[in-house]
């Protein structure tokens, strides 16, 4: 039953996405340097019929809480390179389950961002990450043993100095294989598990901040090994966030994103219900 709940809840890491948390599109100028440290708080809660008697709810839950460090750096006017590390602390528990604690690392994430100017009011974005798993999956820690590249293309469009809409397509694949360990050391390999993203975009400007929604629509293929496969899962998801603009090198950056599972069973077990929720607070100081 917890791999159910595994698979749902970095499900939702996987849709809050990089650069989802205030001014979706944010890029650093020429020669100039961003850190953003982030603390973010997330849970996912899921009730499936009771094994012994269905009529009943058999709820469980995963709690997390992340700290991340980001750096990010204008190579030139118009592409940036940036670095991206947390640190994971979760909480399974459900019910008759013992609680269940992982903490640890979670994957390196590297990434460059690009764009460009098409006129006045419009422009297209683009960008690669690519995400570095140091460790195979264990039950102790936080690596998912998957090393992928995402790229992304989008674009903005400037309605007027207050009002910006536009939208993004994220692609996420796996290199090589994704290698989970038990707690016996068997290792298992796995392939598939590409995610697809799109992303509509709407932000508020004022004179000191901004506030905006991305609604995305998520779908995250199913994984293959020799001797299991995962279903396809479908999400939408909507994350909120706002800029408050404390001078020129000082923003904060609070964000929410809420989920809707679309699939209404996983793995032949019937999904009653999901909550999906992540809470992240953010600085970003440019120098």
């Amino acid at each position: 039953m917890k791999q159910i709940f595994l698979c749902l809840f970095f499900a939702l890491f996987s849709i809050s996405g990089w650069g989802a948390e205030g001014q979706f599109f944010f890029q650093p100028t020429d020669r100039q340097h961003v850190v953003t440290p982030s603390l973010s708080t997330s849970i996912v809660r899921v009730a499936v019929p009771d094994a012994t008697f269905p009529e009943f709810d058999d709820t469980s839950e995963l709690k997390s809480i992340s700290l991340a460090a980001e750096y990010e750096y204008g190579l030139l006017e118009n592409l940036s390179l940036g670095i991206l590390q947390s640190y994971s602390y979760s909480d399974f528990s459900g019910d008759g389950v013992t609680s269940d604690i992982e903490r640890g690392l979670d994957d390196l994430f590297l990434y460059s961002k690009g764009f460009h100017r098409l006129n006045n009011l419009w422009t297209l974005r683009y960008g690669l990450g690519a995400s570095l798993s140091l460790e195979n999956s264990k039950p102790d820690n936080q690596y998912s043993g998957r090393n992928e590249l995402t790229p992304y293309l989008g674009f903005d469009v400037l309605l007027n100095k207050a009002h910006r809409i536009g939208g993004r397509l994220t692609y996420s694949f796996l290199v090589g294989k994704q290698k989970v360990e038990n707690t016996f050391g068997t290792v298992a390999e796995f392939t598939g598990g590409e995610t697809v993203s799109v992303s509509a975009l709407y932000e508020f400007n004022w004179k000191n901040g901004l506030v905006g929604a991305a609604p995305t629509y998520t779908t995250i293929l199913g994984t293959k090994s020799n001797n299991s496969t995962s279903e396809t899962l479908r999400f939408i998801s909507n994350p909120i966030f706002a800029n408050f603009y404390f001078g020129d090198s000082v923003t904060l950056i609070p964000a929410l994103t809420t989920s809707v599972l679309l699939n209404n069973e996983l793995n032949g077990v019937e999904i009653r219900s999901y909550v999906g929720l992540t809470a992240t607070i953010s600085a970003r100081f440019k120098f």
